[in-house]
Order: C-alpha cells, then structure tokens, then sequence
C-alpha cells in the first residue's frame, strides 16, 4: 500500500507538471520500481548523501539491474533526478510530510536473541 500511494502521487505530480510517465522506467532492460528506488536511496541518506559517497553501484544492485548498460549507475542517477527527486523537492516546499519509508525488518539473528532473552524470562536487568 504504501509504495502504490508512493507511486500514484508521484505519477500524478509527474503528469500535472506535463511529464507525464505511463509505465515503470527501465534501465538496462529491467523495470524500475519507483517506490523501491526512492526507499533505497533514503536508507543510504538521501540524494545527496548518496551522491557524496558515489553509491550508485550499491542502488543499481538493491534494484536488481543487471550491469549490462555502459554506466548504470549514471542511468539510475539520472532516473532519480529525473523522476524521483522534483517530487521529493515539492513535497519539501508543500510542507508536506517525505512518503513514509517501511519499517526495517528485524534479522533472523536479532529474532532468535529476542526470542530467547523472553524465554529466560526477560532479559536484562538483573542483580
């Protein structure tokens, strides 16, 4: 639900401001999921951050594009500030609220060390 809401108001502010985009973006041959692109790049910091440390390649791999184009990293940039970023920008001068991220999914390992700090009876504390 969230990455459909992500999608719609995106496509909407795309199509009000005359550019509109009627199917996924595609780069190197594989569908760009938007909302799993603007998720990556927030969970490394943002656009900027992002940027800075020149981690495109680490994007490109989260979106499962395979390295067939000459410079994906370039294409995913590009896509970004093409699609992604003027939404972001005019959510920021709205005073409108970022689209929410998902919640991170605990590790195996960190439910395992949970489940078993409330079976020995919680954990902590103790003295």
């Amino acid at each position: 639900p969230k990455g459909r809401t992500f999608v719609r108001d995106l496509r909407a502010f795309l199509a009000g401001r005359g550019t509109p985009v009627a199917k996924a973006p595609v780069v190197a041959f594989k569908e760009v999921d938007l909302y799993q692109f603007y998720v990556a790049v927030e969970a490394r910091g943002g656009l900027q951050r992002v940027a800075e440390e020149s981690q495109w390649r680490a994007i490109y791999k989260d979106l499962g594009v395979p390295c067939t184009s000459s410079n994906p990293a370039t294409a995913v940039r590009t896509l970004f500030t093409k699609y992604i970023e003027p939404f972001l920008q005019h959510l920021r001068a709205s005073g409108a609220p970022a689209p929410p991220l998902p919640l991170p999914r605990a590790s195996a390992k960190n439910r395992r060390a949970s489940d078993s700090d409330s079976a020995a009876g919680g954990g902590g504390g103790g003295g």
